[in-house]
């Protein structure tokens, strides 16, 4: 097993891994592939006999001068077939890795259950917890609130 940072030939082994994430994670099943490699800084494929069974990504992430900036791990999915293999660990060291060569605190990001056990190794404050809100439940409390409080539209 081995670790690779992503090239362009690895375009529809990548795209296949978001694909699956997607499903995964949010349900939805789509991905956009060129707009994820652009918009991230290092993206590292897990490779098993010339098998790409898994990513990482990374973004920095500067919170528009906010704060010191921070390297994120964005996301990282590896094949259900392969959990248990040494894949998630190398992954975990290679986060390391890419925080320590440019020197700036590592951000995790917990999408499931699963993702928030990564982070019990290490030591680290919980920033914020973000809500996803559907379209009918925001307008059902517009409503709510427009009954409350009269206001010209």
């Amino acid at each position: 097993m081995k670790l690779e940072l992503y090239e362009p030939i690895h375009h529809d082994e990548l795209y296949r891994m978001l694909v699956s994430f997607s499903e995964e994670t949010f349900d939805e099943g789509t991905a956009n592939v060129d707009m994820f490699v652009k918009y991230h800084t290092h993206i590292y494929l897990a490779i098993i006999r010339d098998e790409v069974v898994g990513f990482t990504s990374f973004v920095i992430n500067e919170y528009f001068g906010l704060r010191t900036p921070t390297i994120g791990n964005t996301y990282l999915y590896v094949k259900p077939e392969y959990r248990r293999s040494k894949a998630l660990h190398l992954m975990s060291i290679q986060a390391g890795l890419v925080a320590r060569d440019l020197n700036m605190p590592l951000e995790h990001y917990v999408a499931s259950k699963e993702s928030r056990l990564l982070t019990k190794r290490l030591k680290g404050r919980e920033l914020y917890t973000s809500f996803e809100y559907s379209v009918e439940e925001c307008e059902r409390v517009i409503n709510g609130l427009k009954n409350k409080v009269r206001i010209k539209e």
